[in-house]
């Protein structure tokens, strides 16, 4: 595994950043997207946009498996549940206040902008998922120590999580009915443990361990195109037809997303020896450390952008203004996070 002089797993470090850019890109092309008719050339513009870069989350979710659950990295639960869980807390508290104050300006009700601060707003999400994936590392750990119960856990999930509701988006399509039928035998079968983000979690911990044969990642990156593809078509379809805005093949479970996620991941692996040997990626540490608070941050500067400086109106077609925008808002966001990380206190807590 190339590792650098600090014992960083370069890879990683690159895919963490990708992933962090990734989610900027897929805020700004989605920023405006409600607002626009589905029949339009812009609104194809956004989705594609938004179907080619959704696999930031996903990839950040196998990003933190394939570190925590590593058997040769040193695990002490208390350490890590001390230092992490309060910084995971005092971000969330930090960064779901000062959205709740520019809620609050903006002139939304008082009893939603305390709704959103309570239950994160937007992109905080992430936080509740990664807190409640740190409550189960000791089980995910104990199983991983195994490879075989490691795949048995991922073939169930990917049955589960990911093939089953793949089958009910697809089904949904003929009519509601036919939904709840799959959402019956769901909740009666009930295999709640291999359900949600603690499936990426043991993937990426697998696909950091394992290594994969050409052929396989051959195969793993037309499966990653193909999934782009239908992501986008899909949504496209299904937009046409509901006549709105229709989100169900944006899911992060959606086998559209999940292929070119593994397919990134391992790809930035295969290029690895690339990021030990090239000069300009002894920055990536940096950049990696700084991408926890462009995520925070970067919601703060797109708002700004679009509602009180015309982002939408002075920067042309979507086709133009959202890899622009998205370069500049990466930038600005990763600014300001080097700053912030800079500060005592801050660094430890809040970014």
């Amino acid at each position: 595994m190339e590792q650098s002089r600090n014992n960083r797993i370069l890879y990683l470090d690159a895919l963490r950043t990708a992933a962090a850019f990734s989610v900027v890109i897929l805020h700004t092309a989605t920023f405006q997207i409600y607002n626009a008719d589905v029949a339009s050339a812009e609104w194809n513009v956004m989705n594609i946009f938004d179907s080619v870069f959704r696999w930031g989350v996903p990839v950040f979710v196998m990003i933190s498996g394939a570190l925590l659950l590593d058997p040769k990295r040193e695990w002490d639960p208390r350490r890590f549940y001390k230092k992490n869980f309060v910084r995971v807390a005092a971000a969330f508290l930090f960064w779901s206040a000062g959205y709740a104050v520019l809620d609050y300006l903006q002139g939304i009700r008082l009893r939603t902008v305390a709704f959103n601060f309570i239950t994160g707003h937007d992109h905080l999400w992430f936080l509740y998922m990664i807190a409640g994936l740190y409550l189960i590392i000791p089980l995910l750990r104990k199983l991983t120590e195994s490879r075989r119960l490691t795949v048995y856990f991922l073939v169930l999930w990917l049955l589960v999580s990911v093939l089953l509701p793949t089958f009910r988006l697809l089904v949904s399509w003929f009519g509601d009915l036919y939904a709840r039928w799959v959402d019956v035998v769901s909740d009666k079968v009930g295999l709640h443990f291999v359900i949600g983000y603690s499936g990426y979690f043991v993937l990426g911990h697998f696909l950091h361990t394992h290594e994969i044969k050409k052929t396989g990642r051959i195969l793993l990156y037309v499966f990653g195109v193909l999934g782009v593809t239908a992501t986008a078509v899909l949504a496209r379809q299904i937009s046409l037809k509901r006549g709105y805005m229709d989100t169900t093949f944006y899911d992060f479970f959606f086998i559209g997303v999940m292929a070119p996620s593994i397919a990134l991941f391992v790809l930035m692996k295969q290029l690895a020896p690339v990021f030990e040997k090239k000069a300009f990626c002894r920055c990536l540490p940096t950049l990696s450390k700084c991408s926890f608070g462009v995520y925070l941050v970067h919601i703060l500067l797109l708002r700004i952008g679009f509602l009180y400086l015309g982002f939408g109106e002075h920067f042309g077609p979507p086709a133009l203004y959202i890899p622009v925008l998205s370069v500049l808002v990466f930038l600005s966001a990763l600014l300001i996070s080097y700053i912030l990380n800079k500060i005592p206190f801050v660094n430890r807590y809040l970014v």
